[in-house]
């Protein structure tokens, strides 16, 4: 779970501390040394990786529905009062505060300054409403499977249902595989979790059962921490993406003939 654990997970790896004197690798490699272009909006359709080359530092990412961007100081209060849900913070052990959130924005903005990717704000693009976040965030807890970058989610419980989640999370990782060019990322949350789980499902992440571990976070005993494995790589990205957009094309054969091919615009 990024930073603060990105969904609705118990742990939360900001909370985790971890030496600052030791350097922190973050997974795949990044381009944090060199200089980046301007941020520049780029557009992704859901189905399919950003269709046009674009920087590290693109903090603005525009899908169907949603502008991904930074986060302004108008959406402190919203993402306080998100945080301070306890529908939208189940599985977490506890629920922030507005100090909390405005340590973890500040937190989120800093690393996009020093490492040119991160967290999103989102925001929905037909009201203009915050929403919540999602992104990529090193994971920085020792465990079996680290270091590794993960993709992670946390939404308003209004905005749930409706794939929000599922359209950010495609973004974010095809902004990681097409535009940083990482080989793979991972993702987990509580067992419990499952609404979390399905969106990796749709994303084209996989279970890896071997991996599920004990958050180190989180205390013993408690009920969030048992943690489920998901992993997805850029190979199986670019294979769910193409499944998909073989599903949405008509099916020549199954086309019923109509009157239109002789001039009347219905069925035969």
């Amino acid at each position: 779970m990024p930073a603060e654990d990105a969904r609705a997970s118990g742990a939360d790896p900001a909370d985790t501390p971890h030496p600052t004197d030791t350097p922190h690798r973050t997974g795949p490699p990044h381009p944090a040394d060199t200089p980046h272009p301007a941020d520049t909006p780029h557009r992704t359709d859901g189905s399919s990786p950003a269709e046009t080359p674009h920087g590290p530092t693109s903090r603005t990412v525009l899908t169907p529905r949603l502008l991904m961007r930074g986060f302004t100081d108008a959406d402190r209060v919203p993402f306080a009062r998100m945080n301070a849900d306890p529908v939208v913070m189940e599985h977490f052990v506890r629920l922030r505060t507005l100090e909390d959130t405005n340590a973890f924005v500040d937190r989120i903005t800093a690393h996009w300054d020093e490492h040119g990717w991160g967290l999103w704000a989102l925001e929905r693009r037909d009201t203009g409403e915050f929403i919540g976040y999602t992104g990529l965030w090193p994971v920085r807890f020792e465990a079996a499977f680290s270091p590794k970058v993960e993709v992670g989610w946390r939404l308003a419980a209004a905005h749930w249902g409706q794939g929000f989640a599922t359209e950010a999370a495609g973004a974010a990782v095809d902004h990681a595989f097409t535009v940083l060019g990482w080989p793979e990322v991972v993702s987990f949350t509580a067992t419990a979790n499952v609404r979390s789980q399905a969106v990796m499902r749709r994303i084209g992440m996989r279970r890896e059962p071997q991996w599920d571990f004990e958050h180190p976070a989180v205390p013993v005993g408690h009920p969030v921490r048992p943690h489920v494995f998901y992993r997805l790589t850029a190979e199986d990205r670019r294979a769910a993406l193409s499944r998909r957009a073989a599903l949405s094309r008509p099916d020549p054969a199954s086309r019923r003939p109509t009157a239109t091919d002789g001039g009347a615009p219905y069925p035969v």
